[in-house]
């Protein structure tokens, strides 16, 4: 890969920095500046940069930080990043953070990115692929989160189907 043009560079900081002033001039992100952001960040050297961009970012504005990667973070903005068709699941998450122990303890950061405080760093985190319950588990996961009591359940009226062979 052949880095970028100082031109390049110059061209695409603004453009991180317009991506900037839209987010915090809107509540929300559009799906417009999703899709700004994904072409921006479209290549490992382009997400290089921006996480230079961010590391000097975080020192002015932390706020700003957090809505670009929130942004950068929704599934339509990775689709655009990794050139994903949109009805193609995504298999990882490209993130610009710091990294953490959590990051190193997956083997996706290193020592060395660890103890560099506040730098921002591109990574590829792996998404799993989503558990599929049994009926059984979808009803035993409802009762364990809203933490049905005995009596609770006892008081419930149940009914179910019954499927013909």
């Amino acid at each position: 890969m052949k880095a970028m043009t100082e031109a390049q560079v110059e061209s695409l900081t603004q453009e991180f920095s317009e991506i900037g002033v839209i987010l915090t001039e809107n509540d929300k992100v559009t799906d417009d500046i999703q899709v700004r952001t994904g072409n921006s960040l479209s290549t490992i050297a382009k997400r290089d940069l921006f996480a230079i961009y961010m590391t000097d970012l975080f020192k002015k504005d932390k706020d700003l930080v957090k809505r670009h990667q929130d942004c950068i973070s929704k599934a339509p903005t990775q689709r655009i990043m990794q050139g994903v068709k949109a009805d193609a699941p995504l298999t990882k998450r490209i993130a610009i953070r710091t990294a953490d122990k959590g990051l190193l303890n997956k083997n996706i950061a290193t020592k060395k990115q660890v103890a560099d405080k506040g730098v921002y760093f591109q990574f590829v985190i792996p998404i799993k692929a989503p558990v599929t319950l049994t009926s059984i588990q979808a009803i035993q996961k409802v009762l364990s989160d809203r933490k049905i009591t005995e009596d609770e359940f006892k008081e419930m009226s149940l009914t179910y189907h019954v499927v013909a062979h």
